[in-house]
């Protein structure tokens, strides 16, 4: 039996967002539709049990009331990407790291490029919060969601990180 791989699209203020599962774990949040992912399995545009846990913490993170997050995901990346984004996600709720800083804590120096690179692979933006990486320069940089995205989150967790 083939397995099945559950999609929904919802809506954020003027942001889609299209979430996908399987019966054990969150596989990929995209904010854009341009992009295809590959799945091994049949897709379904149908809610489980995981879509509508996502779906629930987002919009409590959209509202100020979540800062993490518990829905469980399966992150296949390996070596500096999975080095990258294990240490995105200590960086706190409302604050940013620069992509140098980034590539530095991971242990390269000279690595704002791969980081920016691993950025862009992130399957799980806003879990695994590749909006709060910034230039040195401070200027926002890009976003896989588009950059108006990427500061409206910025803004939101400014406002509630107290």
């Amino acid at each position: 039996m083939e397995k099945v791989i559950y999609r929904s699209k919802f809506t954020f203020d003027i942001f889609n967002i299209i979430l996908y599962a399987d019966n054990n774990n969150l596989l990929a949040i995209k904010l854009n539709e341009d992009s295809p992912l590959n799945f091994n399995g049949t897709i379904i545009d149908e809610k489980n049990s995981l879509i509508e846990m996502a779906e629930t913490e987002l919009l409590e993170y959209f509202n100020g009331k979540r800062k993490t997050f518990d829905i469980p995901i399966k992150n296949m990346s390996k070596g500096f990407e999975k080095k990258v984004y294990d240490e995105l996600v200590t960086v706190d709720y409302g604050e940013v790291i620069t992509y140098k800083e980034l590539g530095e804590k991971v242990g390269v120096e000279n690595s704002a490029r791969a980081v920016g690179n691993a950025m862009a692979k992130n399957i799980f933006p806003i879990i695994i919060p590749c909006h709060r990486v910034v230039r040195t320069d401070g200027n926002i940089g890009n976003y896989t969601g588009g950059t108006e995205l990427k500061i409206r989150l910025l803004e939101l967790e400014k406002k509630y990180r107290d």
